[in-house]
């Protein structure tokens, strides 16, 4: 017994549809690939691989206004000061020069009250992230770090910040303040 003849035609067509399999996968498989760098493939990856934490810039994740500045440095930079003149004066003494401090900066600040005479009546700290992320508002803050955080937190570089107060002046005006000095 003999094989049936395969025509040119049938053969040619066979392997056409074999490479269009081929092209239509690998077209797939880039399309996987790019979905796993968006925020729904992040979540998709958490969600059957791991631990359900995932580590970005929480200002960018958030959509904060400290990410939807002009490109401009120069329009960015007047139109944060512009914002922070509106909440208030600057510190007495303080020079405005170009932020020494990045965004999502944990700060710590002395406040001091003096008598009439220049004696210390009060002081007290307070520890503020600056610029501020989702003022205080929504789950995020204030859920327990759960197991999953937990041992991010342990593996990685991670820091959780239980609690961030008010800055008690403009946020602007603490990222453009030297370390150590009294205004």
């Amino acid at each position: 017994m003999t094989a049936p003849a395969t025509s040119p035609a049938s053969a040619r067509t066979a392997k056409s549809r074999r490479d269009l399999l081929l092209v239509v996968a690998l077209v797939m498989l880039a399309l996987v690939g790019w979905a796993c760098l968006t925020p729904f493939g992040g979540w998709v990856q958490s969600f059957f691989f791991g631990t359900g934490v995932r580590w970005q810039n929480a200002y960018v994740a958030l959509d904060t206004a400290e990410n939807n500045l002009p490109r401009n440095e120069r329009e960015s930079d007047r139109l944060l000061l512009a914002n922070a003149m509106a909440e208030g004066e600057p510190p007495a003494g303080l020079k405005m020069g170009p932020r020494l401090h990045p965004a999502g900066t944990l700060a710590t600040l002395r406040y001091e009250i003096f008598d009439e005479n220049g004696q210390p009546m009060d002081k007290w700290d307070v520890r503020a992230l600056v610029p501020n992320i989702g003022n205080g508002e929504g789950p995020f803050w204030r859920e327990p770090c759960a197991k999953a955080c937990s041992e991010e937190i342990a593996n990685g570089s991670g820091t959780h910040i239980r609690r961030s107060g008010e800055a008690g002046i403009a946020e602007e005006y603490v990222l453009r303040m030297p370390v150590g000095q009294t205004f």
